[in-house]
């Protein structure tokens, strides 16, 4: 019995299914591995980003003890299915605030404790609100969906596995039965038919990668290749020859453009359908025939056709030249002409071949374009706002006019450079730019600070990927909203002032009644006591009463003064509830156009004439500076109300000038008056301490004071809020951006030029 012996496509196949199935194991078991470190090393990213999270979001229920908020937060949590266990500790009362663990069955259920396994991964991060650790959170994660996920990508590599082998086993016996198999079984019939007949239909012209297999060929071939030599030779000789002449026909019958031949005196001597069909002749022979002189027949421009000719004598050749030419009909069309000058062996000029395109549509396409896109440019350039435009790697694509504004360069120095190169503060949203060119996503960044001139400004930046079937870059839109982020924050300044006027209404109504009732009986109780009144003598004779002797008694006690301070504190609990009337009514007093230099004299002069020892500023101590300038429009105003404001402003200036904090420089209060568009422009600033960064944003709000208790009620600058917003559509705010002490400004707008209006004097 002979041995088995397999064929040569049976041993290739075993043989690369074997070591295919090998590397395919190794790589596949080290990519397992892989994957199993990569889904934990992800799981423990995740566990850790949410625990940081959480601490962020039980920050304020855990301070404000809000048990039941802490609760859902982290039931929420839960709704991950890597979370087991999550408990929540409260450092400052040093309890659990909330704790919750996934049961075996997917329960979720309280506890108070954290159970170690080394299937579960434990995070920890303390919770901190405004610097101050307030408590701490402990979260674990299960690893079971990793296991899960792990046996998922084993299975994965498997089939694959399977599948590739499959796939191979199929390729591997298509490619050698083709390439094995077909060249022996060919050879096998060339050798018998040769054998046979003497000759053969049968082609060995194929090599094959075997040096076998070739061997085998050539000698097979040595036998008949002197027989079939030369008429081979011919053979192939005509088929190229009718190769090469099918192709040209078929090149020239069926090219695009308009191939053509003309004599050197212009007449056409051979043409292609294309020809005919771009100078709108019904067929080739109809060109040759028809036109006789190229220049006056087709050409538009004829001093162009002779200084092609021109050039053609000098160069024999003109390429892509743009031409008007017209059709049969007269119609004018445009195109590109190419000409090549063909000489015969005297170096005569024998005739000229040449192309010609029709690039009408192309042309006005291409014009249209650049039309729309200068229009694009125009629109761009015409927008306030900082408009660029980058490519995937931050290289800046497109700018309008105000980018080159803002970075002090021309559109040719910016293009193809890096944007944080050429804006530098755009450092900053270099992550979020990215982020946003990454996930295909459009942000918004609001309220971006940054330095202008040694001025503080806002504004906001917005990035918009672009990308059609693949991230083809984004735009970026930059534009200042100091201004808007100003008129917010004195729109919700004036929310507040309104919410707060309803309230101050009825507690005013409320406290008045028993107040008038002290007030009165303690001015009554003070009459009662003075010896000088005819009613008291006379009571005091019938009673046989010295009042001079009890005057004395009460001055030793300090009756007397305790019943003037009782008096005081009315008053001023008197004003304060006049001030917070203020807020709930609209003011019913007249305006009239009124001259701000006089009005400002006028409230500078009462206010020099205040002294209050108790809140220690004296004005005669301050230099008052006054700037203003002579375009300063009336405005339309109640100078009660305004004298008010400013006096306001005057006395709180006086008493920042005179605190502890003021530097020792001469004190010194300086009034300005601009025009600024329509509205007059008025500010108050001071050389003093200025005021901090924490209450610049509270200066305005009602009952707000940074003053000793006694010394003030909270209630001035938010009552001049109301004035100046409200009952004179103006408006005011603290300069924040003045460092050299304290600036309010005030706008109002300016009087309305009538007839009959006479201007109010101070």
């Amino acid at each position: 019995m002979s041995k088995f012996k397999p064929t040569t496509r049976a041993f290739i196949n075993l043989t690369l299914l074997l070591v295919t199935t090998i590397v395919m194991l190794v790589f596949g078991i080290t990519d397992y591995i892989r994957e199993k470190n990569r889904y934990h090393d992800e799981l423990n990213v995740l566990i850790e980003q949410t625990t940081k999270e959480l601490a962020a979001s039980l920050a304020l229920p855990i301070w404000n003890f809000q048990d039941d908020q802490s609760q859902k937060i982290i039931e929420n949590a839960f709704f991950n299915e890597d979370i087991a266990t999550i408990l929540v500790h409260d450092s400052l009362s040093d309890r659990i605030v909330a704790g919750r663990m996934r049961l075996p069955d997917g329960s979720i259920v309280p506890t108070d404790r954290i159970t170690l396994s080394p299937e579960l991964i434990l995070s920890e991060a303390p919770i901190v609100l405004t610097d101050r650790q307030i408590g701490h959170i402990s979260l674990q994660g299960t690893t079971h969906n990793l296991e899960a996920l792990a046996r998922k990508a084993l299975v994965r590599i498997t089939v694959t596995i399977a599948t590739l082998n499959f796939t191979l086993f199929l390729l591997l016996n298509i490619i050698l039965k083709r390439f094995i198999d077909a060249p022996l079984i060919r050879i096998e019939k060339f050798a018998r038919e040769v054998s046979m007949q003497g000759t053969t239909s049968t082609s060995l012209t194929e090599d094959s990668f075997l040096s076998e297999m070739n061997s085998l060929r050539q000698s097979i071939v040595v036998m008949v290749e002197r027989l079939q030599e030369q008429y081979d030779a011919l053979a192939e000789s005509q088929k190229k020859l009718s190769i090469t002449e099918t192709r040209y026909r078929d090149l020239y019958e069926n090219a695009l453009a308009g191939i053509f031949r003309m004599s050197p005196t212009g007449g056409i001597l051979t043409a292609n359908s294309a020809l005919a069909g771009i100078l709108g002749y019904s067929s080739p022979a109809e060109v040759v025939s028809t036109i006789s002189d190229i220049r006056n027949q087709v050409f538009t421009e004829k001093e162009l056709f002779d200084r092609l000719m021109a050039r053609l004598d000098e160069n024999d050749l003109v390429t892509n030249h743009r031409i008007l030419f017209k059709k049969a009909d007269g119609e004018e069309r445009i195109g590109t002409l190419a000409l090549r000058s063909i000489h015969d062996a005297e170096d005569q000029q024998k005739h000229i071949d040449g192309m010609l395109h029709d690039t009408t549509e192309h042309t006005m396409a291409e014009r249209k374009l650049r039309e729309a896109h200068a229009f694009t440019q125009e629109i761009l350039d015409s927008m306030p706002s900082v408009v660029i435009g980058i490519d995937g790697k931050g290289r800046i694509t497109h700018c309008n006019k105000k980018a080159q504004e803002e970075t002090g360069c021309t559109a040719e120095e910016l293009l193809g450079k890096a944007l944080t190169e050429k804006l530098p503060r755009m450092k900053t949203q270099e992550a979020s730019i990215i982020s946003a060119l990454r996930e295909r996503k459009t942000i918004t960044l609001t309220n971006q600070p940054h330095e202008e001139n040694g001025a503080s400004r806002l504004e906001s930046i917005l990035v918009f990927p672009v990308y059609s079937g693949e991230l083809r870059g984004a735009v970026i839109r930059i534009d200042d909203v100091t201004d808007q982020a100003r008129m917010e924050e004195l729109i919700l300044q004036t929310e507040k002032m309104m919410s707060v006027g309803g309230l101050a209404a009825g507690m005013a109504h409320e406290i008045n009644n028993p107040l008038a009732g002290i007030l009165l009986g303690v001015q009554n109780i003070i009459r009662r006591l003075e010896p000088e009144m005819a009613g008291n003598k006379k009571l005091a004779e019938q009673l046989s009463f010295d009042l001079y002797s009890m005057g004395q008694y009460l001055e030793a006690r300090g009756i007397r003064n305790l019943l003037f301070g009782i008096k005081d504190s009315g008053e001023r609990a008197a004003r304060i509830v006049s001030n917070m009337l203020s807020f709930a009514r609209q003011s019913q007093s007249h305006h009239m156009v009124t001259r701000l230099d006089q009005l400002m004299d006028k409230c500078i002069e009462l206010a020099s004439t205040d002294y209050d020892l108790k809140k220690k500023y004296d004005f005669k101590l301050i230099t008052i500076e006054r700037d203003y300038a002579p375009d300063t429009p009336e405005v339309m105003c109640s100078p009660q109300e305004l004298e008010q404001v400013m006096l306001n402003l005057l006395k709180n200036a006086a008493y920042a000038l005179n605190s502890d904090y003021a530097s020792k420089a001469s004190p010194r209060i300086t009034v300005r008056l601009r025009k600024e568009h329509d509205s007059a422009h008025i500010e108050v600033e001071d050389n003093g301490p200025g005021i901090n960064e924490k209450n610049k944003r509270q200066v305005f709000e009602p009952f707000f004071t940074t003053k000793q208790p006694g010394e003030g009620t909270g209630l001035g600058l938010s009552v001049s809020y109301f004035i100046i917003t409200r009952n004179h559509n103006g408006n005011i705010w603290l300069d924040t951006e003045y460092r050299n002490g304290a600036r309010f400004c005030i706008t109002l707008p300016a009087a309305q030029e009538t007839s009959g209006s006479q201007p109010a004097g101070a």
